[in-house]
């Protein structure tokens, strides 16, 4: 389904109360956005969508990342590392459990390193 400002309105005011009550107490607010398993495996989302030109699988984190950009939130968005995995020898990246939006232990390993290194860029930016 495509995201309208109708569907996301909900989203982004969920979110901007969340910041503001976390920013009221002084506490810093960052945001990490996973994709679902269909964003990350070609093969599983032609299998849904067909043709993937044209297909904006990545409109969530387009406008997670836009709204974090507004408000001056850190973001740190896992799509694009989970991507340039290389697969692994039958091909697949194998980053969720099977029929899955989880992450396995591969995919738990690569986002918590990226995790650790986001979180060390913020800390040496901001003394956090």
């Amino acid at each position: 389904r495509a995201a309208t400002a109708e569907s996301t309105d909900g989203l982004f005011r969920a979110l901007d109360a969340c910041r503001e009550e976390a920013e009221a107490s002084g506490t810093p607010v960052d945001l990490m956005v996973l994709p679902a398993t269909w964003q990350v495996d070609d093969a599983l989302c032609r299998s849904i969508a067909g043709d993937l030109d044209g297909y904006a699988r990545d409109r969530p984190q387009t406008l997670l990342t836009a709204w974090a950009m507004r408000n001056g939130v850190p973001i740190l968005d896992a799509l694009p590392f989970l991507r340039a995995t290389p697969p692994s020898s039958d091909g697949s990246r194998r980053l969720f459990h099977l029929r899955d939006d989880r992450l396995n232990a591969r995919g738990n390993d690569l986002v918590g390193d990226a995790v650790a290194r986001f979180l060390k860029r913020l800390s040496e930016a901001d003394g956090r």
